[in-house]
């Protein structure tokens, strides 16, 4: 399980797309603690709209991703980063690889946050899927600040 930051932190989140559970990681931690940098980015950028399901999910929780736009990993500055967090198998294989070109001290960690009804037919079911996904990465993140899991008014 992810280890308590000591410090104020960098922490930059890592999916395969960028429009999903990255994004949301990075506005919950910055939700939950408000003394760290977040960012989030993607290992294979197809094009950089907002997820209109990620925006609905958060929309619920008072956090507005309306203006995300997708990033590449390749595409930040990752001078500074304490840790890098990747959310799917392959931007964890693709951090790996990229081991030497990020500073020494950071950290790569592999939190394998999925829910199927992602990719379920019809809304409501989606839309559970994607709350899913919401409340795993709120549940990781108060773990990794040692919060309890409703903290800083988050339902």
């Amino acid at each position: 399980m992810p280890a308590k930051p000591t410090h104020r932190q960098r922490i930059v989140f890592v999916c395969t797309y960028n429009r999903i559970r990255s994004p949301m990681a990075a506005a919950l931690s910055g939700a939950m603690q408000q003394d760290i940098v977040a960012d989030s980015c993607g290992v294979a950028i197809s094009d950089g709209l907002a997820d209109g399901f990620t925006i609905a999910v958060m929309n619920e929780v008072g956090l507005d991703l309306a203006n995300h736009e997708a990033k590449d990993v390749t595409s930040l500055d990752l001078t500074g980063v304490d840790v890098i967090v990747c959310l799917s198998e392959t931007s964890y294989e693709h951090l790996c690889k990229m081991r030497k070109t990020l500073p020494s001290a950071c950290r790569i960690e592999y939190w394998p946050v999925y829910h199927p009804d992602l990719l379920a037919e019809g809304r409501q079911r989606r839309l559970a899927g994607y709350r899913a996904v919401r409340d795993d990465l709120r549940r990781l993140l108060a773990e990794y600040f040692g919060l309890p899991e409703k903290s800083n008014g988050m339902p």
